[in-house]
């Protein structure tokens, strides 16, 4: 019995030691596969360096520091990658009051409050040029980003975006009678009718787009017909499904109509004929990030098929620039139709710098009523 004790123990043991093998075997396979298909030996040496640091936190508000959406990137990044890490969500700041911080924290030498920034371009570029950002060849890790995801010297790259929409209630708008143009915006029916956002969100592209003169005069003829009703920061699709704001120009959450008209809720959206906005949604690493290896692979992760598809199930803000995604195609088939398409990317901002730091206070000053 002994004996045979002693064969069973040493079967288990083989069977064992075959179980971890093809398991190990199944990693490597995986990370090669990956490999293959982008980022080459960089990538594999990326993904045994995330898997050393085990934990990524994330720190910060809105919907790209969600639980739900960590949860989610965190088992695509595992199975992926065939790595075994976490990604930790915890409530912090709005992006343009962290940047302040992890600047700080880069003079006085001290571990980022977060090891992952997402913020759009106006927080990034301020970040990159204090010294608060790593600097990163996006393009090795990840070949065949095209130059206007890539941000200035390689400080952040886009993994998502907001377009600019037109919210409305079904029970009180026809989708017929909606602006189809900035110009439509100074007809006098729409006397009482829209709400719009305290930060000129999709008005300072009306600058850009038509010039400062021309956007300031349909704004200014809203004002003096009384178009626009109010003015608010959040929860907007919610204000418009009760009526409070017929219209409301411009919002940045598609997904949020969708799910509530899903729900039998009186809301849906529509976005111009003539031309299409909205504004690049960035991830960087910070200087003094305590998992930077982790961070990358993460921003990698969410530029693929598999991460594209995860960010629009989950918070509806994929890449426009990224082929296959559903804010792609939905901004080249407006394009198709004679569109003109603007985000605000980092090279956007920096050539359009006045209008985002001077046109873009004076409309919203004016659309408050001030």
């Amino acid at each position: 019995m002994k004996v045979l004790s002693g064969l069973l123990d040493r079967g288990l043991l083989w069977r064992h030691a075959a179980v971890m093998a093809m398991a190990a075997g199944m990693v490597l396979a995986s990370v090669d596969g990956v490999a293959a298909q982008s980022g080459g030996d960089a990538l594999k040496q990326l993904v045994a360096a995330a898997q050393k640091e085990g934990e990524l936190n994330v720190f910060g508000s809105g919907d790209w520091h969600s639980p739900q959406l960590m949860a989610a990137l965190e088992k695509g990044l595992n199975n992926t990658y065939g790595i075994n890490v976490r990604l930790k969500a915890t409530p912090g700041p709005s992006a343009s009051k962290l940047m302040p911080r992890l600047i700080d924290e880069v003079k006085t030498g001290r571990t980022a409050s977060t090891d992952i920034f997402f913020a759009p371009s106006r927080q990034q570029i301020p970040s990159d040029k204090a010294g608060a950002l790593l600097r990163v060849d996006w393009k090795k890790l990840m070949p065949g980003l095209k130059d206007e995801e890539v941000g200035i010297n390689g400080a952040a790259v886009v993994i998502g975006a907001s377009i600019h929409i037109i919210g409305y209630n079904t029970n009180l708008v026809k989708a017929t009678d909606l602006p189809k143009s900035y110009k439509d915006f100074t007809d006098p029916k729409y006397k009482g009718k829209i709400g719009t956002t305290v930060f000129a969100v999709g008005w300072v592209e009306a600058a850009i787009h038509l010039g400062e003169e021309e956007a300031t005069r349909i704004v200014d003829a809203m004002v003096a017909n009384g178009t626009i009703i109010g003015t608010t920061r959040t929860g907007v699709h919610n204000r418009v499904a009760t009526g409070e704001f017929p219209i409301f120009a411009f919002d940045t959450k598609p997904v949020a109509y969708s799910r509530l008209k899903a729900k039998g809720g009186p809301v849906d959206y529509a976005t111009m004929d003539d031309f299409m906005s909205g504004t690049a949604s960035e991830v960087s690493v910070p200087k003094t990030s305590a998992h930077p290896n982790l961070a990358k692979l993460l921003s990698v992760y969410m530029l693929t098929k598999q991460g594209q598809d995860t960010i629009w199930k989950v918070i509806g803000r994929d890449s426009p620039f990224r082929e296959g995604s559903q804010l792609n195609k939905l901004v080249e088939s407006k394009r198709a139709a004679g569109a003109e398409i603007y985000f605000g990317t980092d090279q956007n901002v920096v050539k359009n710098a006045y209008f985002y730091q001077k046109v873009s206070r004076k409309l919203a000053k004016k659309l408050r009523g001030n």
